[in-house]
């Protein structure tokens, strides 16, 4: 057709786009339902894996398309899980070098937790539990 490559591929572009859209929206709209299915149960059960094969089917979408869904969303999920655990082991190793926390230790907490992604209703009970340990065993300590 006498066309520069510069201009085939825009041409290509803008009539490919509508597709990859599609095919974009059908890959999120997979991975919400993956990633409901572990926020509900933890795991994926033979039942949601039957769920998920015939939402693959009706979406038109490949093994290859789905399987780096799901092992990022297991991954995040994953890390999700941890964060609360790791963010108590740093409160708690702030509350046995000092009782009451400092300003400043307040504060590397706050980043911890931002760092994390965790919001502060994840970790209000944690933190009442722990504060109330570790002021027993302080006191319980000073009595001997």
């Amino acid at each position: 057709m006498g066309l520069e490559t510069t201009e085939a591929k825009a041409i290509e572009d803008e009539v490919l786009e509508p597709y990859r859209n599609e095919f974009r929206e059908k890959l999120q709209q997979y991975q919400q339902t993956f990633t409901e299915l572990l926020k509900r149960d933890e795991t994926i059960t033979d039942s949601d894996r039957h769920d998920l094969q015939n939402l693959q089917q009706i979406l038109g979408l490949r093994n290859e398309d789905t399987m780096p869904i799901e092992a990022l969303v297991a991954a995040r999920f994953k890390t999700h899980q941890q964060n609360p655990q790791t963010y108590q082991q740093a409160f708690t190793t702030g509350l046995r070098q000092e009782f009451p926390l400092s300003a400043a230790s307040r504060d590397r907490l706050r980043q911890t937790q931002q760092q994390l992604e965790l919001a502060n209703g994840d970790m209000r009970k944690s933190q009442h539990r722990l504060k109330a340990i570790i002021k027993n065993s302080s006191s319980t300590s000073r009595r001997l």
